[in-house]
């Protein structure tokens, strides 16, 4: 279900880009991504309303509206597996950013008490040092 979820968000927000011009290809050919682009979890609400809406959630919810909470383990599985990411960093509030230089995606989770997680977020333009403050303030969160 995530991989199907996370993959329609990515998707649907990678269609929403501007067409690839001379520009672009000379940018990708450099091996540079273009700029951090973020996506909420749950369209219509800021990254910040979904982290407030996830300690609510029950683990294993993934209805339309609503971000995907499940174990932690099943979230940090499916995030490796499907998009090959890795922790970048963890912030002491619960939030965390995963990123994959290879694929130049990264996802913000958030970790409950409870040992579940809730994706919160979700972009492109992620490589090996980039500074996670620009994702975060990208989101709409604090960096």
């Amino acid at each position: 279900m995530f991989a199907v979820r996370t993959a329609a968000l990515i998707l649907a927000a990678t269609a929403a880009v501007a067409p690839v011009t001379a520009a672009h290809s000379a940018v990708e050919a450099r091996g540079e991504l273009p700029a951090v682009k973020a996506w909420s979890a749950v369209a219509g609400m800021s990254a910040r309303q979904v982290v407030d809406l996830a300690g609510t959630l029950p683990t294993g919810s993934a209805d339309a509206g609503t971000p995907w909470c499940d174990a932690s383990a099943q979230i940090h599985g499916a995030l490796d597996a499907e998009f090959g990411e890795t922790l970048v960093l963890a912030k002491r509030d619960g939030l965390r950013l995963w990123g994959s230089d290879e694929m130049g995606t990264w996802t913000m989770v958030f970790e409950r008490p409870d040992g579940s997680s809730c994706i919160v977020a979700s972009g492109i333009g992620y490589q090996d040092g980039t500074d996670p403050s620009v994702i975060f303030r990208t989101a709409g969160l604090p960096g």
